[in-house]
């Protein structure tokens, strides 16, 4: 119970030496910050005598931020909030809709290379990349599962950006296919 208290007691302490630092309570900014830091982190020493080294670490980084909340909203201005009025907006006009077909075949195009195809592109690339790891099976999917999206949002972002919707296709295709080939073969 008392290195509970105590880890509470430290961090209060050092929040409060943190945010006087910054709300400038004080002259010594500088000396007072080092200290909040210095009694932060002996909060890790107590929190983990109390909880272990799992969860003390965890409350040591969690509850400062708490009582941080505690300290901004104790020093918060409450403002009667003046309600503006808004000009009407003049109508705006509904986009041209696209009635020829090679507009709809491009517009289709970056649908299909934008989420089939640089989603499946990715998801080969990623397992392929993750298997040739020298790592457990089980760290090779959680990176993978990771990496994905990542190089998902990264290839659907160059094919939208780029001029030339060609290059950034066939780009993703190659990838995709020498994924699959490390896979499979």
């Amino acid at each position: 119970m008392l290195p509970l208290l105590a880890g509470t007691a430290l961090s209060v302490a050092g929040v409060a030496c943190l945010f006087g630092s910054w709300n400038g309570a004080t002259t010594r900014k500088a000396w007072i910050n080092g200290l909040g830091w210095m009694l932060l982190t002996v909060s890790v020493i107590a929190w983990s005598i109390a909880s272990g080294a799992e969860f003390g670490t965890t409350l040591a980084l969690g509850v400062p931020g708490i009582i941080a909340w505690i300290f901004a909203l104790r020093s918060a201005e409450l403002r009667e909030q003046r309600v503006r009025t808004r000009k009407p907006l003049a109508k705006v006009e509904p986009a041209a809709k696209i009635t020829d077909a090679r507009s709809w075949l491009r517009h289709f195009w970056f649908f299909v290379s934008t989420v089939p195809l640089s989603g499946a592109a990715s998801a080969v690339v990623s397992v392929a990349l993750c298997q040739s790891l020298p790592w457990s099976d089980t760290n090779e999917m959680v990176l993978a599962i990771f990496l994905m999206p990542l190089l998902w949002g990264c290839a659907a972002y160059w094919i939208v950006a780029d001029p030339k919707l060609s290059r950034p296709t066939v780009t993703v295709i190659a990838a995709g296919a020498i994924g699959a080939a490390l896979l499979f073969l």
